[in-house]
């Protein structure tokens, strides 16, 4: 399922290939983070 999201484009790149064990999940975890609060500032700033 994660694989056809991320291939959707309703995913981070990554999300569908890297393990859940992996140690880079960390990183695809602040970057989806950093990715929705960038969205919402811009959203909240447009008005």
């Amino acid at each position: 399922m994660n694989c056809l999201t991320e291939a959707l484009g309703l995913s981070q790149p990554g999300n569908g290939s890297l393990l859940a064990t992996h140690a880079d999940r960390k990183e695809l975890f602040l970057n989806a983070g950093k990715r929705i609060v960038e969205l919402t500032k811009r959203y909240y700033e447009q008005g």
